[in-house]
């Protein structure tokens, strides 16, 4: 019988501290080849010096969370990055006493509204693996798997339905690889096993899991644990009015919204109306920043709707960081599409739709009476 969550949980430990706990008692003890890191939970009235104590002993690299609860906060009405537990970072060799005990009073002094706990969180090593996002249906898993460290590293999509096989998409211009194929499959294995231990305990369908895969130990170590947000915009589209697929030149999951669009390829942006194309050389050096004021402004009012962006860093389909999502209030009629370089390259000059309903978006040939 499968049960509902626990108010009494979620009101003593909050959100993150509660899908931890599942992680820790539930799916740690029925999966093999999954754990988490070492965690800590600690009440808002206790002094800084008090957790340095208490965190020590056990490593010098933590991340500091805070757990939240209010009426949305581990429900699928959660918006991504929504109730963003507002992460900070503490390395207790590294930095100063003094500089650790500030910073531990900051963020005691600043707990936004519905924190319940601070969650002390051991940080990943991320150079020995990678870090992976995976979106968890009954019939359906997303799994997106971060290769290489921030700044270098590229993405690839795993999708597996229940009754056919694996589809893997990378934004690298190489194949992905024979031994990375294995690896996918392997953590697949793994969070769908857990997705089933999760539909026989709970009364929720849709799950979301954060984490990171230590290769060498062939583990997967889980670091966040919540119901799915069902907030990506999805929709049934036709290619521009057009059944025919033979008139795709390209298409990709990496994509967040939907869009039905005329453009054209010209000097190696997509222009059309409502599009802000990032997809130019000289850009890429800045594809980690947030939307500036004037892009918000834009997506406001309706002006801007679309995004699309060429390099490979600038892939991504599970993610919210602000560099790929802006803030939820903007993401009503938001689309963000990666298209690679490359193939921008080759459509120079042509007319085409972009159409995307929000699980694929596709590039198809503009055919005129």
């Amino acid at each position: 019988m499968s049960s509902i969550f626990s108010n009494t949980k979620l009101k003593g430990i909050g959100s993150w501290g509660y899908g931890l706990e599942i992680i820790s008692q539930l799916l740690v003890p029925q999966v093999d080849g999954i754990d988490t890191a070492l965690y800590f939970l600690f009440s808002l009235s206790i002094q800084p010096l008090e957790i340095i104590e208490q965190i020590e002993d056990y490593g010098n690299d933590w991340a500091i969370k805070y757990s939240r609860f209010g009426c949305h906060h581990f429900t699928h009405s959660t918006k991504r990055g929504d109730n963003s537990s507002l992460g900070r970072t503490i390395h207790l060799q590294t930095q100063t006493p003094e500089f650790v005990l500030q910073r531990l009073e900051r963020v005691l002094c600043h707990a936004p509204r519905g924190t319940v706990k601070i969650l002390i969180q051991e940080l990943i090593d991320q150079s020995v693996g990678n870090v992976v996002h995976a979106e968890l249906f009954e019939s359906r898993i997303e799994l997106e798997v971060i290769y290489g460290l921030a700044g270098a590293s590229h993405r690839v999509i795993a999708t597996r339905v229940h009754g056919t096989g694996t589809c893997i998409e990378s934004s690298h211009e190489e194949k992905v690889s024979d031994e990375d194929r294995e690896q996918i499959e392997l953590i697949l294995s793994k969070v769908e096993s857990c997705r089933d231990v999760l539909l026989s305990e709970f009364d929720c369908k849709y799950w979301s899991v954060e984490g990171f895969w230590a290769s060498a130990e062939s583990t997967l170590r889980l670091l966040q644990l919540r119901p799915a947000p069902l907030d990506r915009p999805v929709t049934e589209l036709k290619c521009g009015g057009r059944n025919d697929l033979e008139n795709i030149v390209f298409e990709t999951s990496f994509v967040w919204g939907i869009c039905n669009k005329e453009i054209v390829v010209g000097d190696g942006e997509i222009r059309g109306e409502g599009i802000l194309s990032l997809c130019k050389v000289n850009r890429h050096k800045d594809w980690r920043l947030g939307y500036d004021a004037s892009v918000l402004a834009g997506f406001a009012s309706g002006s801007l709707d679309v995004v699309v962006r060429s390099e490979i860093r600038s892939a991504s389909r599970l993610s919210h960081e602000p560099w790929f999502l802006p803030p939820p209030e903007y993401r009503c009629t938001f689309c963000h599409i990666w298209i690679p370089a490359r193939v921008i390259a080759q459509l120079e000059g042509k007319l085409l739709r972009l159409v995307s309903d929000g699980n694929r978006a596709r590039l198809v040939e503009s055919i005129r009476s």
